[in-house]
């Protein structure tokens, strides 16, 4: 599925800031475990801060350093014995493999990519929870859905980070071609069947231009739905692959059809949203500042609440956030600790939400109601809609097996055919068991 030129071209830039690895990416599956060549220490080895000494955190960030000081610039100002010091590395297993072999250890890691499988493969995980104790740190200042996938994420439940920042999704719509079509703008508490009826209503011709009801965004997004029920695909012990017995899926399946089987509505050279042609987009809030680029489409463009499901109202996915990790074999635990809890700080989140880039994990309101002001894109637009749904809690445990279900890139297949739901699931199940049995032979 392809956008437009300039639009994509904004939009891959904001991703190589955000999310491109520094350093050499790896082949994971093929890459060969390796214990750390560095002394381990334990909690009781940590280094003691004294009140005038100055500590260096290493901070293992492999994005540009723009980046790392729009994050983290301020945290130093504000805990004046603690000076952060950027590595700019890559935190792939491969690169986190040469840098424990050349006994460099950084006392963070940014946790975004394959970073949390890795330092879990090399066992570098520092439990905050010995930590958020002895600090007095009030975890449920945090969304609760972000704390409770961390939790998930571990066998033995214990945090395995300290939150970032949150995924959230929207409902943005164009104003114009409601306006075309007459319909009355999208309000809340809008159903999937909502968006169905919708979709089929400013689907049509207008003017010589065909115009599309809705689609989803470009990255995952056409998996909301099914998130918002927050089931594991596969068995979290076994591997066993569950779609064909989870009505979750099915029902997920069907309101897919509905959609892709209105007539002129999917196009497979989708994401036409920036052209000015789509009346609805579910994507993420940032999409308004780097995924349309046109300024007359956005200023006709504005924002309501996600749409959900009716048995499960205003109910969104399971909020995620690339963790900051302890390396379990820093020496500055403690000092490392205090950078982490200040990141979340008010002051901080409110600093970084302003930007209108990385929605907040704080629950607090006023913070909440601060995001993009910074933005003139933003002035105007209902800001609230970002965060009027309560993001699901996962499940109790969390399938590291699921990555291997890849729904996902197979809904292409499904909408251009005319297979059905349960020929698309047997086939989806073989084409995953394969994957997980390979994956699951590689690590005996």
């Amino acid at each position: 599925m392809k956008r437009n030129k300039k639009s994509t071209t904004r939009l891959l830039v904001f991703l190589m800031l955000v999310s491109l690895l520094g350093g050499c990416t790896s082949d994971n599956e093929n890459a060969k475990k390796t214990e750390p060549e560095i002394e381990k220490s334990d909690s009781a080895d940590t280094v003691k801060q004294t009140d005038n000494e100055v500590v260096e955190i290493t901070v293992l960030y492999p994005h540009p350093e723009e980046n790392f000081k729009s994050r983290f610039g301020t945290i130093s100002e504000k805990l004046k014995n603690i000076k952060l010091v950027q590595l700019q590395k890559g935190n792939n297993l491969e690169s986190l493999q040469e840098l424990n072999a050349q006994k460099i250890v950084p006392d963070l890691i940014w946790g975004d990519g394959d970073a949390i499988e890795a330092t879990k493969e090399l066992d570098m995980i520092e439990p905050l929870d010995e930590l958020v104790k002895a600090n007095n740190f009030d975890l449920s200042t945090i969304e609760p859905s972000i704390i409770a996938t961390y939790r998930a994420m571990n066998p033995n439940g214990s945090l395995i980070g300290m939150p970032t920042f949150s995924d959230n999704f929207t409902l943005y719509y164009n104003k114009d071609v409601f306006d075309k079509f007459g319909i009355p703008y999208p309000k809340e508490n809008l159903t999937w069947d909502d968006i169905v009826d919708l979709s089929k209503k400013l689907t049509g011709e207008r003017d010589g231009m065909q115009y599309h009801g809705f689609e989803f965004g470009a990255y995952g997004e056409a998996l909301v739905p099914l998130k918002q029920f927050s089931v594991n695909l596969t068995d979290p012990d076994t591997g066993e692959v569950l779609i064909d017995k989870s009505p979750e899926v099915t029902k997920y399946l069907e309101l897919m059809k509905r959609i892709y089987s209105i007539p002129g509505l999917y196009n497979k050279e989708s994401y036409q949203f920036p052209k000015g042609n789509v009346g609805m987009i579910v994507t993420w809030p940032q999409y308004l500042m780097w995924g349309i680029g046109d300024a007359d489409i956005v200023k006709n463009v504005d924002a309501a609440p996600l749409p959900s499901w009716p048995e499960l109202p205003n109910v969104s996915p399971t909020s995620y956030s690339h963790p900051i990790i302890l390396n379990k074999y820093s020496k500055n635990k403690d000092a490392a600790f205090k950078v982490m809890a200040e990141f979340v700080s008010v002051e901080n989140q409110s600093r970084i939400t302003r930007k209108g880039v990385d929605p907040s994990v704080l629950n607090a309101q006023e913070v909440r109601d601060q995001y993009a002001v910074d933005q003139e894109l933003f002035k105007g637009k209902n800001i609230k809609a970002f965060f009027a749904s309560k993001p699901a809690l996962p499940p109790s445990k969390i399938s590291p097996y699921d990555k291997y279900v890849n729904i996902n890139e197979s809904l292409a297949k499904f909408a251009e055919s005319d297979m059905n739901i349960p020929e698309f699931l047997r086939k989806l199940k073989e084409e995953s068991g394969a994957k997980i049995k390979d994956a699951i032979s590689k690590q005996k």
